[in-house]
């Protein structure tokens, strides 16, 4: 039977954590002035025969690259600590799928998730698929790893699963439903518990994650190498920001690059040439949600600088791994979608990412790595071979020493419809299509942008090429003349070019393991090579 307690200040401590010493609100912002003055503290080397490392991963919910760049100021402080990937591709724009990804190695086709919720996706196919029994957490949990849980697990968990804890896990608090940010559900190892800000200012989902996250530490300081999955809410809309930030300074507006309210759209697939241009209150209210957002980060960025402090304080920091993301990216009215994911152009597949650790090379790189590639990196990290795993472990890229990897292009898709192959017969061009009657999935209200529909792409290290399936259009994008994506190229290359892509992409989509890796590994990487197939 699932058991509930309301949470609050006198509730007595988690008997399956050792006790700590009690962490608040007011000494978690205390100790981050301290924490942020030796912030930019580089890691030291590794001494000979350190123990495995310790590995953290802070997953944020839809933190988009723009949103990256406005807000989250101590990791953009940390970036010099470590390495930025600034082409870091989410598998899938959407929570459920990318989040399966990443625990799992593996493409949405191997691990079944390609929704965020039943009968396509979700907790219960999740499951249903293996993938709770073989994953990122049980396989460094055999080797001897404590593994914890804070926040977001899978869409629909806290449908279809709210008391379960899965195995491989040690610590588990996971959102568990009823709301986010002020008022919530978690399964705390067990025993679900409800937390209302109303009754302790701790209880802000971010915060309390985060004082969760300092007494994991603390508790396996000593216990040997850890993994803790840390995942929380922000900036998911509708973002509600901490009272500590909720009147603090954000930008004016959101994006504004050349994609924001695109004006030309007829090279465009159907879908977009539907959407009309955004009206100044439409433009208004992205704003709005993007400075809430912005203000729901800042506390994202206290949790970060208690997970720095509580590292600190037992003296693991030289010898821990952080990865910094997001399950995917968002859009802000670039090519004309007012708001949401769910789409192939980079404001939806390309997400920050960034990771610090024992003898990281320094800087930027604009290596390509995929939400697929997380768990072998990390398993070859800690020192665990997976040849198994679709991804390709990039801590060779983490490393590296003289010339710089490009990476290897990835997979993106989004949609539950199997991929098909082209017909035989030519398409069209783009502006001569009638644009589709797509059904209309739920939306939010001041967001008109049609829905629906099946998407499959390959994302390059400077060129997207994405099929819209239930359209069978394409697009193709030079990213390194036009970042925006403002000009499909597509109909401009040779034929050889389009039935090669076609041809690879048809591959990609039922890859597994080592398959994946080669077709990959045997893609053009760079958008010169694909001009000059004749």
């Amino acid at each position: 039977m699932t058991r509930h307690r309301s949470n609050s200040p006198t509730n007595q401590p988690n008997p399956a954590v050792p006790a700590t010493p009690a962490i608040t609100r007011r000494s978690l912002l205390a100790a981050g002035a301290a924490t942020a003055a030796t912030a930019t503290t580089p890691f030291g080397p590794e001494s000979a025969g350190a123990a495995r490392p310790n590995i953290i991963v802070i997953n944020y919910d839809d933190l988009a690259t723009s949103l990256y760049e406005a807000s989250s100021p101590l990791v953009r402080t940390l970036e010099s600590q470590g390495r930025r990937f600034l082409n870091s591709i989410a598998s899938v724009p959407s929570c459920g799928p990318t989040r399966a990804t990443l625990l799992t190695g593996r493409y949405p086709h191997n691990h079944g998730v390609l929704a965020n919720d039943k009968p396509d996706g979700g907790w219960s196919v999740f499951a249903a698929r293996g993938n709770e029994r073989d994953n990122l957490a049980t396989r460094l949990n055999d080797a001897g790893y404590i593994t914890g849980l804070i926040g977001k697990y899978i869409n629909d968990y806290e449908v279809d699963a709210i008391d379960h804890v899965p195995p491989g896990w040690d610590d588990w608090h996971a959102w568990a439903g009823r709301g986010k940010y002020d008022r919530y559900l978690v399964n705390d190892n067990g025993v679900v518990s409800f937390y209302d800000v109303r009754k302790s200012e701790d209880n802000y989902e971010t915060d309390r994650y985060g004082i969760l996250a300092q007494e994991f530490i603390a508790a396996n300081a000593r216990s040997g190498p850890f993994f803790l999955y840390i995942a929380p809410h922000a900036p998911h809309m509708p973002a509600r920001p901490s009272s500590a930030y909720r009147k603090a300074d954000a930008p004016a507006t959101g994006p504004r690059t050349a994609s924001v309210n695109e004006a030309d759209v007829s090279d465009k697939p159907g879908w977009v040439r539907a959407i009309p241009p955004m009206s100044p209150a439409l433009l208004r209210r992205s704003d709005k949600r993007f400075r809430d957002q912005v203000r729901s980060m800042m506390s994202v960025d206290d949790l970060v600088r208690g997970v720095l402090q509580a590292l600190d304080t037992a003296r693991l920091r030289k010898n821990t791994w952080i990865f910094f993301t997001s399950d995917n990216g968002f859009f802000y009215g670039e090519h004309r979608v007012a708001s949401g994911k769910g789409s192939l152009y980079d404001e939806g597949i390309r997400v920050p990412f960034v990771a610090i650790g024992p003898r990281c090379k320094l800087g930027r790189t604009g290596s390509i790595i995929s939400t697929v590639d997380i768990a072998p990196t990390i398993l070859d990290l800690a020192g665990i071979a997976a040849p198994d795993l679709d991804g390709r472990s990039f801590a060779p890229i983490l490393r590296e020493k003289g010339t710089v990897t490009p990476g290897a292009p990835a997979l993106v898709q989004y949609g539950i419809r199997p991929y098909q192959p082209a017909p035989a017969p030519a398409e069209p061009a783009p502006s001569t299509m009638p644009a589709p009657a797509l059904s209309a999935a739920p939306r939010l209200s001041d967001d008109p942008t049609p829905r629906g529909g099946s998407y499959y792409g390959i994302r390059g290290s400077d060129w997207t090429f994405i099929h819209v399936l239930d359209t069978n259009e394409f697009e193709m994008y030079d990213l390194r003349n036009d970042p925006y994506q403002l000009d499909n190229v597509y109909p401009r290359l040779s034929p050889t070019a389009h039935a090669l892509l076609k041809a690879t992409l048809a591959e990609f989509t039922t890859c597994k393991a080592d398959t994946c890796r080669s077709i990959s590994a045997a893609i053009p990487p760079t958008m010169g090579l694909w001009y000059e197939m004749v």
